[in-house]
């Protein structure tokens, strides 16, 4: 979590110092739900935090980079045992929008993560972790309503893992330059 918090600061700090160069930069932070998908079984993974700052190219596409702390699924294994996974991303999107009225817009977006997950199991006394990392694609729709340089967004993600997805639906807030 205070990873999370130090990148979100050197993103926003960054979206700051470049806002004269980049006329169409933004920032945000956004906290939804996520559901951890390994196969073919889903699991509620609680809260997912994610934080961004992109640049609008034009009026129909940006180009956006994240970090997302992709919640943490647990589940009884038997015998006293728990099994817990837990993940993060960092990537780059492309995002193409669609504006609907003057306020509203829709979007999809995709592009490539680099994740870090982890697993453990434990009885509480002894236990096993593994870790693992990878780069696979991402992608997301959602829409938006701007209300004259701060956004709310609504969107939905899904991070590739490996074997295992991450769904992500989450409500943020956006602030344009």
């Amino acid at each position: 979590m205070k990873k999370f918090g130090i990148v979100l600061a050197v993103c926003s700090m960054c979206a700051a110092l470049t806002a004269p160069v980049m006329a169409d930069a933004y920032f945000g932070v956004g906290v939804g739900k996520s559901t951890m998908v390994l196969g073919g079984e889903s699991g509620d993974a609680g809260a997912a935090l994610h934080g961004f700052v992109g640049n609008r190219v034009n009026e129909n596409v940006a180009i956006e980079a994240f970090v997302s702390q992709m919640g943490e699924y647990s589940e009884a294994l038997g015998y006293g045992y728990t099994g817990k996974i837990s993940g993060n991303s960092v990537g780059g999107a492309i995002r193409l929008i669609s504006p609907v009225s003057e306020s509203v817009a829709l979007y999809v977006k995709g592009g490539l993560h680099r994740w870090n997950a982890k697993l453990s199991v434990s009885d509480g006394y002894d236990g096993y972790s593994d870790t693992g990392s990878g780069t696979d694609p991402m992608f997301g729709v959602g829409a938006s309503y701007d209300a004259g340089g701060l956004a709310v967004r609504l969107g939905y993600d899904r991070y590739m893992m490996d074997e295992m997805d991450v769904n992500i639906l989450s409500v943020g807030l956006q602030r344009s330059f």
